[in-house]
């Protein structure tokens, strides 16, 4: 699931650099949070219902990319390459989050 996640934030970083594309980018864009959405609600909110966990795992995946957004735009100005930063962030600490929450509840 991972490599996914970082397969979708490869092409959303070519598309934003090179590409510019709406076509290409609101597909992988929207593939993205869907993948990251399903990851976050599967490691936080297991016990919920399907529809439930995804919404509540979008929601988190939100707050997780605006946060790590607005700490690199304090940090840095935030552009297209600290943009791709940001998601790959997000989407390792999804990873290890669903990694080290499953091996405690089993």
């Amino acid at each position: 699931m991972t490599l996914s996640s970082y397969v979708l934030i490869l092409g959303i970083c070519v598309n934003l650099n090179s590409i510019q594309s709406p076509l290409l980018g609101f597909p992988l864009t929207a593939l993205y949070l869907l993948v990251e959405g399903v990851f976050l609600g599967h490691a936080f909110f297991n016990k919920q219902e399907p529809l439930f966990r995804l919404m509540l795992g979008l929601l988190l995946l939100v707050v997780l990319v605006g946060f790590f957004g607005w700490l690199a735009l304090v940090l840095y100005n935030l552009d297209a390459t600290r943009l791709v930063l940001v998601l790959f962030v997000v989407s390792t600490l999804s990873s290890i989050l669903n990694r080290g929450i499953r091996s405690d509840s089993v």
